[in-house]
This record gives C-alpha cells, sequence and structure tokens, in this order.
C-alpha cells in the first residue's frame, strides 16, 4: 500500500456475541480512547434480542458509532471495527495504527468471558487513471486461449488461502471517486478501487502472538498488493 493511492484501512475483530454487549463495552471503549468528537447510535440498537438469537449476523451489525478526530470506531455485540479514511484524516502509517488494534485486544482479553474468534485488516486503494502510465496493475485473465481486455470494466474477485489465514482480493476498475487535488480541493475521477482483506481464524488471548499475527497479516497483503501494482514507497 502506499499514501498517495490508500483510500481506506479497516481493522476488525469478532468475539462471541453477547446480548445488549454493546452498551457496556461503549463504556469501556470510552476509557481507552477518551476525547471522542460524537457518538452516534446505529441500526444494530433497534433489533430485539429475540430477532438476533434467530439471526446470528445482526450481532454484528453496529450499535454505536464513535467519531474521533483521526479514525472511526464501530461497535456491535459481536464485534468492533476500526475505519480511518484517508479523505478524512492522513493515515499515520502502520506502526502507530497497529496500536488501536493492539489497545483493544488489551481490553477484551480483561473481559475474561469473551471468546475471540478472528479478526481481520483491509486495505482499500484507489488507482487513478491519469497517473504515471508505467505504474499499472498487473492482472492476465485468459478464457481458454484468449486473453481478455482488462482496460475495459472488470470486477474481479479471488480467494486465496494463506497458512492459517485467508486472503480475498476485489478488483474493480472504471470506478468513479472524489479524491483531493493537490490543492485540497476534491474532484471526481476515474480508477481502479483494488482491495485486499486479510482474515486470520484464532482465539488465542496471547498478546504477543496477536501481534505477531497482526504484522503477519500486513505483511501478506503489503506482499499482494507489491504483486499487482507498484507505486513508490510502501506503508
Amino acid at each position: 500500500m502506499t499514501y498517495s493511492s490508500l483510500a481506506e484501512v479497516v481493522f476488525e475483530i469478532r468475539f462471541e456475541p453477547k446480548d445488549n454487549f454493546s452498551t457496556s463495552l461503549l463504556m469501556e471503549i470510552n476509557k481507552i480512547f477518551p476525547d471522542s468528537k460524537d457518538i452516534i447510535q446505529k441500526e444494530g440498537l433497534q433489533f430485539p434480542n429475540e430477532v438476533k438469537n434467530k439471526h446470528k449476523k445482526l450481532y454484528f451489525t453496529p450499535s454505536y458509532q464513535i467519531v474521533y478526530t483521526d479514525f472511526i470506531l464501530f461497535i456491535a455485540d459481536g464485534c468492533i471495527i476500526i475505519i480511518i479514511d484517508t479523505k478524512k484524516t492522513n493515515y499515520p502509517g502502520w506502526k502507530e495504527f497497529k496500536n488501536k488494534p493492539i489497545k483493544l485486544f488489551e481490553l477484551l482479553n480483561k473481559l475474561q468471558e469473551l471468546n475471540i474468534q478472528r479478526y481481520s485488516l483491509r486495505y482499500t486503494n484507489f488507482i487513478q487513471n491519469n497517473i504515471d502510465n508505467s505504474k499499472s496493475i498487473d492482472i492476465n485473465i485468459f478464457l481458454g486461449k484468449q486473453q481478455l481486455n482488462c482496460k475495459n470494466s472488470l470486477h474481479l474477485k479471488s480467494q486465496i488461502p494463506d497458512d492459517n489465514d485467508i486472503i480475498l482480493i476485489d478488483i474493480i476498475s472504471n470506478a468513479t471517486a472524489t479524491v483531493k487535488t493537490d490543492e485540497n480541493q476534491e474532484s471526481k475521477t476515474e480508477g481502479t478501487v483494488f482491495t485486499i482483506d486479510a482474515i486470520h481464524n484464532s482465539s488465542n488471548k496471547n498478546k504477543n502472538d496477536f501481534i505477531q499475527s497482526l504484522d503477519d497479516l500486513h505483511k501478506k497483503i503489503s506482499n499482494q498488493y507489491n504483486n499487482i501494482y507498484t507505486e513508490g514507497e510502501n506503508t
């Protein structure tokens, strides 16, 4: 990943859901991440426990959105999500960003009854069409012996098992996005949306193991990114 093309960074940690847990978790998170700008109630609060018990995916629907100066945090009965939107704030780099997931891991570990199920890291890049032509996405797709023209509209999804992790790649060409110009103005432009999502299924509660696996996820995402696209210095 590179700073210039990076659009969004997302970390998610999932744990065994508990009814109405998001509200008590909100108070604990306010202790480790104070100075929030706003707290917004979300649709997860609207679902009765009986409905969530029948439709388990609803446990991962956010109940609260906490807005900070440099990131946004979502809380559900079964997960916590951290998002950095680079249109609103600069990405600080991996070494600084990973401290936020580590703080969440430490908090969840203090709650002994919780069982962490998995965590994931996702980087989304928007690569503009009008950048240096020497830097391009390297994709070759064949139907039989015929090579497809990947410069036309393309939506490609791929799932790659990697040891105990799963790497998901999603590429959408000819997309339109709003970007900031050098003059700090917003402008619509066309390009390719390039998302890499690395998922680690684990219930370990060892902090050092968590940090190591988190670094491994980031490294695997960087390797996949550099295999397909090269643009300057990596994060």
